[in-house]
């Protein structure tokens, strides 16, 4: 049994409120735990990011085998391609990542583990053009889709990286990439306390001032003064 995964995590919260009684009558949502979860992880990220901490490689999740396909030799302006460039484009929409303060932390390679650097679209057109530059590889994202220009033809890319919903590396490549039962979930381990400290303070903070459901509880409804006389 993996520790640490998504579904240990959440049932644990759940787990802990009832034993403890937190919340007798409150019927926990997983899908909401996990919503809380996965927002206060991108939250302790950011605080990282922002206080200059190096980045956690715990928090990253890799997508292999990346399909590309060539899309034109001309941009949507008519510019021709440098003549023995391909312009690819992956088949599919990466899962959103998480930008930082610094930028983006993707990190693509091609399959011989060569990294291709990831630079925004409006710089490709300089980038390529620079003497000493013009042979290296960039990759921008545009709509969710990775776009290459290469003088080779290149078939698959691998693609490192922060992303907002780590299922979603699930749902582009299967539990290959992540199997939230299986895999531990994508945060370094001595936050996962943090995380549940902070929904019991507050998210579950706020539920619990909600009043009481007795009849979910079973428990007996006292008569009123027409049943009584009745």
């Amino acid at each position: 049994m993996v520790i640490g995964t998504l579904d240990n995590i959440i049932d644990d919260i759940i787990l802990t409120a009832r034993n403890s009684n937190v919340s007798r009558s409150e019927n926990l949502s997983k899908r909401q735990v996990e919503f809380w979860i996965r927002n206060y992880r991108v939250l302790l990220l950011k605080q990282d990011a922002d206080k200059g901490r190096p980045l956690n490689p715990d928090y990253l999740q890799t997508i292999p085998n990346i399909e590309l396909e060539v899309v034109d030799r001309a941009d949507e302006n008519n510019n021709p391609m440098e003549s023995g460039y391909y312009r690819l484009k992956s088949i599919r929409k990466l899962p959103v990542p998480i930008d930082l303060t610094f930028g983006s932390t993707l990190v693509i390679t091609d399959m011989l583990g060569a990294e291709i650097q990831v630079i925004p679209k409006s710089r490709m057109w300089t980038v390529k053009n620079k003497r000493w530059t013009g042979k290296e590889l960039y990759a921008y994202i545009e709509g969710g889709y990775i776009y290459i220009e290469s003088p080779d033809m290149l078939e698959y890319i691998s693609a490192t990286g922060l992303f907002e919903n780590p299922d979603e590396v699930t749902d582009f490549f299967g539990p290959v990439c992540y199997d939230r039962a299986n895999t531990r979930f994508p945060i370094p381990s001595h936050l996962i306390p943090t995380i549940k400290q902070m929904i019991f303070s507050n998210d579950l903070k706020i539920q619990l001032a909600m009043p009481t459901d007795l009849t979910n509880d079973s428990q007996p409804i006292a008569p009123n003064s027409k049943d009584m006389q009745q």
